[in-house]
């Protein structure tokens, strides 16, 4: 689900922007819709069946939605009117009057050779099933204009801070779990229905920065760098991605890793992107410890329950 969200996302992102005959224009017109959505979206994940503690979960959907889209709307507001105009000042240089873009630089460009060769295609291969895929796809042999990608740097700083916040909706929660089941047993809860104690969610916090601070650093070198050469463009979409499934996943109450999900957008951002784009040695690495962990961490957690067992 989550590399289908990139995948999907990045293509979207290829047709509006990278492609086009003038990408800058149309990214700077475009960068406060995508800062609506991204907003907006983040905005109703958190307040719709929200927190407890903040009262969120007393709040009707309808209410979550309007307050969703007016924090999405002031959010691109200010990117329109105050973040935009110092970006096109910088990015763009000053153009004669008679050489200024209109809207047609909105069209698509009418590109008949082969996507990543130099051959040209027939009508007929054009127009058929393969023809289709090949233009709806981003083009492999297609150079990315730098300026353009600067545009979506600030926005993929917002996204991780979205993948962040995903990462302790879903990841810290899974380990926090067992946590407060033993701290509810020590204080007599058997039935467990108090809340976990703040306490107990703020250990989680100074856990999880003390592990990134730590040993992140190798985790982000595999998933950023050594997996598939990533972009600010694709970096967006494939931390949008897998933010997005992650959250979606912890609203349905289900234990998933959100480290799963960008590896997932990673490999299919990369695959879409380029036919090499991915490293699939190391995703083969990835997967197959995946699979190593699962009896690994039962084999340890029954060893160490035995030997409490015995020891008590």
């Amino acid at each position: 689900m989550s590399g289908c969200i990139s995948s999907l996302l990045y293509i979207l992102v290829d047709h509006l922007v990278l492609r086009r005959k003038n990408p800058l224009e149309c990214g700077l017109l475009l960068l406060p819709v995508f800062y609506f959505f991204c907003i907006a979206l983040n905005a109703f994940m958190i307040l719709y069946d929200g927190s407890p503690v903040l009262h969120f979960n007393l709040l009707p959907w309808w209410v979550c939605l309007l307050i969703s889209i007016a924090v999405g709307l002031i959010a691109s507001a200010v990117i329109q009117f105050v973040v935009k105009p110092r970006m096109r000042k910088a990015l763009c240089p000053p153009e004669p009057i008679n050489d200024r873009r209109s809207w047609n630089d909105l069209r698509f460009e009418d590109v008949k050779s082969a996507r990543g060769t130099g051959k040209y295609v027939t009508e007929e291969e054009e127009m058929g099933c393969a023809g289709i895929i090949w233009r709806i796809l981003p083009d492999r042999s297609q150079i990315e204009d730098e300026k353009t990608l600067q545009l979506f740097i600030t926005l993929q700083l917002f996204t991780a801070c979205f993948a962040g916040f995903a990462h302790g909706a879903s990841d810290v929660s899974n380990a926090i779990g067992p946590l407060t089941a033993i701290v509810a047993l020590y204080k007599g809860d058997f039935a467990q229905t108090e809340r976990t104690p703040i306490y107990v969610l703020l250990f989680g916090v100074l856990a999880i920065c003390a592990g990134l601070w730590c040993l992140g650093h190798k985790v982000i070198e595999t998933v950023g760098t050594h997996m598939s050469a990533v972009t600010p463009a694709s970096g967006f979409c494939i931390e949008f991605g897998a933010a997005m499934t992650a959250l979606f996943a912890s609203k349905l109450g289900l234990p998933i890793s959100t480290t799963h999900c960008l590896v997932g957008s990673v490999v299919a951002v990369g695959s879409i992107k380029a036919g090499e784009g991915v490293n699939w040695r190391i995703f083969r690495s990835v997967a197959l410890s995946w699979v190593v962990t699962l009896p690994g961490a039962a084999i340890i957690s029954a060893g160490i329950m035995t030997l409490l067992r015995v020891a008590l």
